[in-house]
């Protein structure tokens, strides 16, 4: 967004005759805004937290309406001073750019559930995390796999052995012989939740699973 709005606001220092200059930075500005178009709903999803994604999207996608409202207005006033929605758009852009450089890296980072989450995550946010391309794995944040293997706990999936004094038949040797020779390891845990749709009586359903 800030690429975006400084070659869309370079094109007003040119003079008319540089048409090819003007028209390789309105290009660069358009893949520019068009890349930042395509990241924002994905990683604005990321931030806010579960319990308000749904009407933090809402919301969002309600404040971008109302900017597309405006954008004509903005557009007209380009009958009296050609460059003028060009600035104006370009001002905005770069401005929406550097907001976004506060918000935090949603790679490597459990993404809040609770609003009491989205609240703390974030706050350990530097200036230096603008600086990086590649966002550095925090080594606080676990696996999104809970390793159960030291647990007493553990799952383990094993055929259950015939009862004694039962005589075993040919198909069930069989059967024995190949589970002990291809084993299957241990599980692990990880949980899981759904939102459902509000039913009559106006309750979300929450459906949880390991």
């Amino acid at each position: 967004m800030i690429l975006s709005g400084v070659t869309c606001t370079i094109t007003v220092l040119l003079s008319e005759d540089a048409v090819t200059e003007i028209l390789v930075l309105f290009l660069a500005s358009k893949f520019f805004i068009s890349a930042s178009f395509l990241i924002i709903y994905p990683f604005a999803g990321e931030l806010y937290p579960t319990q308000l994604r749904g009407i933090g999207i809402g919301m969002s996608a309600y404040i971008a309406g109302l900017g597309l409202t405006v954008i004509p207005f903005v557009t007209y006033l380009g009958r009296d001073i050609l460059v003028l929605p060009l600035v104006i758009l370009g001002v905005v852009s770069v401005v929406g750019g550097l907001s976004g450089l506060r918000l935090p890296e949603t790679l490597h980072h459990h993404l809040p559930q609770t609003i009491e989450e989205g609240e703390e995550f974030g706050k350990d946010w530097t200036f230096n995390e603008c600086l990086r391309c590649i966002p550095v794995r925090p080594s606080s944040v676990a696996g999104s796999y809970e390793d159960l293997s030291d647990d007493k706990y553990s799952l383990e999936l094993s055929h259950q052995k015939p009862a004694e004094g039962k005589q075993k038949t040919q198909d069930e040797a069989i059967l024995l012989s190949q589970a002990s020779a291809h084993r299957t390891p241990k599980l692990v845990r990880q949980s899981s939740t759904m939102e459902s749709p509000v039913d009559v009586s106006g309750a979300m359903k929450m459906t949880y699973w390991f």
